[in-house]
Parts: structure tokens; C-alpha cells; sequence
């Protein structure tokens, strides 16, 4: 059986200020909220725990070299959507597959360095999928 946890205006306070800036120290966040950080950390912990907030890394995409994000809308044709999306997830530079309905079938999000990958990108490697 799971807990309830009651969220308060702290709570709610932390969360937005890690919104704003997922860096911020306990310290910092102790010092703009006028708390200690041992309550800051205690606090984070707790809604962490309670999976009320989960820390996540985001990827800096151009510091990893990628200028381009682009969303490729594809058809499946007469092949299963699933599989074609399966296939898809597996290019490298595909950083997210979606099945949709409608006129398009599959949304597939990816990166490329320069306009010479993504050509390459959406003219080879997308295309070579069935």
C-alpha cells in the first residue's frame, strides 16, 4: 500500500525552481527559499522517492556536434506501421519514433551535424527502410 504524500507550497517551490534551472544547488535553493539544506535535501529526496519529481539529463544537441532536428513524417505503406517503426528507432540518428494516425504514419525526430548528414540522413538511411 503507498502512502499518500501531501505536497506543500516548498515543495511546490523547489520544483519550480528546479524547472527553471535543474542545476541549482541545495545551497542555492536553501538560500532563495529561507530554508536549510538539509531541508532542501530531505525534501527532494522525499518527493524523488514518492515519485512525485524525477531527475532527468537533457542532451545539449549542439554540444554534441547536431545543428539540424527535424521530424520526418513518414508512410508505412502496406508493411506493418509497427515494424516500420521498429526499423526506424533502429537509425542512429533517430532520437524518437512516433505512430500516428492520419495521413502520416510514423513521426520520426532526428539529428544531423550538417545539411550534408541530413541529406544523407533523410535521403538514405530513412528511405532505406522498407
Amino acid at each position: 500500500m503507498r502512502t499518500e504524500i501531501v505536497i506543500d507550497d516548498l515543495d511546490r517551490a523547489l520544483v519550480e525552481r528546479l524547472r527553471r534551472d535543474g542545476r541549482a544547488s541545495n545551497r542555492s535553493l536553501a538560500t532563495a527559499l529561507g530554508v536549510n539544506e538539509i531541508t532542501v535535501a530531505s525534501r527532494l529526496r522525499r518527493l524523488e522517492t514518492g515519485s512525485i519529481m524525477r531527475v532527468v539529463a537533457l542532451t545539449d544537441m549542439e554540444a554534441f556536434g547536431h545543428r539540424y532536428l527535424v521530424f520526418a513524417k513518414l508512410r508505412a505503406g502496406s508493411r506493418s506501421v509497427a515494424t516500420v517503426a521498429e526499423e526506424l528507432a533502429r537509425v542512429p540518428e533517430a532520437i524518437s519514433v512516433t505512430i500516428t494516425t492520419g495521413r502520416t504514419d510514423v513521426i520520426a525526430t532526428v539529428l544531423a551535424r550538417d545539411r550534408v548528414h541530413l541529406g544523407r540522413v533523410l535521403g538514405e538511411e530513412l528511405p532505406a527502410v522498407a
